[in-house]
């Protein structure tokens, strides 16, 4: 979570996912630096297989995602922008009610489990929740600091911990 701008008037922070794309060029620089013997056929089936998971990835999971909270102009402009174009939400700043940050417990191949962290938005007006990143935390630590910025600078309480079910790591959640 990187801080853009920090004033007693605005707040403007931008979550940007570089290690998933670090994965995804890692993927596609596999491929050719990768000695997969085999026929011209098998070569293709397995480059074309590690470019879509890059793609899938990225896709998924590779947006950057830029909150601008405006005590002036009392709105929250809320930006989505990624390989599939970019969606700005603009909502009033009152319609943020809380802020929670959910834990989410995965499963691993080995007898631990793994945890990874989503800071949301509650609003008022809907059922709607907006994430403050496109990927998860992975560090219990980043996601407080990045829940505790917003509800300070928001004048709101302290961030409900909620823990969701346990998913598998490749659950789409």
């Amino acid at each position: 979570m990187q801080i853009l701008e920090q004033t007693p008037q605005r707040l403007v922070i931008r979550y940007n996912p570089v290690h998933r794309w670090l994965m995804a060029a890692g993927a596609i620089v596999y491929i050719f630096v990768s000695g997969v013997s085999g026929s011209a056929a098998a070569r293709a089936i397995y480059a074309v297989f590690l470019l879509s998971i890059a793609l899938v990835l990225l896709l998924w999971r590779g947006d950057q995602v830029t909150c601008a909270f405006d005590k002036q102009k009392g709105r929250l402009t809320y930006q989505r922008s990624g390989l599939r174009g970019t969606n700005t939400t603009v909502v009033p700043l009152p319609t943020v009610s809380h802020i929670t940050l959910q834990e989410r417990r995965y499963r691993r191949r080995s007898w631990r489990e793994g945890r990874v962290y989503w800071v949301y938005l509650e609003l008022r007006s809907s059922r709607e929740r907006l994430a403050l990143s496109s990927d998860t935390f992975f560090d219990l630590e980043k996601a407080q600091n990045a829940a505790w910025l917003v509800s300070d600078f928001l004048g709101l309480p302290p961030f409900s911990f909620v823990e969701a079910p346990p998913l598998s790591l490749f659950s789409f959640y």
